[in-house]
């Protein structure tokens, strides 16, 4: 069987460029903005321009290098075509390892959990900070403060997210050190809890 090609599915030298900038350039650009502007302040679009400018060079090196040495092991091979198969090379491969996994925690970081509802919380320099995990069923949030309030306890900040299957309530309270040991046993004991820990304590 043969096949014919139409000439209106090639793709130029522009589509191109769109499909390779459109596999690399995702959500995240648009929450580096904001951490950009932190930083950068007047002058975010100009750290952005240089960052465009530095982005094409590293583009450009590597299609030089995908043309002039087409093999699927990527980086590596140019490690090894540059320095020879030995320490170095191995070297420069284990430390791009370590950027990737640098990478995917900054990712994490700055979408939160995929599978946990997110929350953000601001830092507090004392106190106690509660997490409980549990599932998304009603009266849960009740019985949470109602353990907390048996003990005497002020909460400072309560965070509550939920989705449709579970959800979790974070607690800013003043308890410090082992003052909040019982608590903890009591929000264990809440029906529905799934986990419940420390996330810190600013007494100990």
């Amino acid at each position: 069987m043969t096949t014919t090609r139409s000439e209106g599915n090639t793709l130029n030298v522009w589509s191109v460029a769109a499909l390779g900038i459109g596999s690399m350039v995702g959500a995240g650009i648009f929450a580096l903005l904001g951490q950009a502007a932190l930083v950068a302040g007047g002058q975010t679009y100009l750290a952005f321009l240089i960052g465009g400018v530095v982005a094409l060079l590293s583009g450009y090196s590597y299609a030089k290098l995908a043309a002039r040495y087409p093999e699927g092991s990527g980086i590596s091979a140019y490690f090894d075509a540059a320095f020879g198969v030995g320490r170095v090379s191995g070297t420069l491969t284990l430390l791009y390892l370590v950027t990737l996994a640098v990478t995917i925690a900054m990712v994490g970081s700055t979408f939160g959990a995929v599978n946990f509802p997110q929350v953000q919380l601001p830092v507090r320099p004392i106190g106690t900070r509660f997490i409980h995990v549990h599932r998304n069923v009603p009266g849960v949030l009740r019985q949470v403060n109602d353990a907390v309030s048996r003990h005497g306890i002020n909460i400072l900040a309560q965070y509550l997210q939920t989705d449709p299957e579970v959800g979790y309530v974070v607690l800013e309270t003043d308890v410090v050190g082992g003052e909040g040991e019982e608590l903890l046993a009591d929000l264990k004991a809440v029906a529905g809890t799934i986990r419940v820990r420390v996330l810190y304590d600013q007494g100990r």
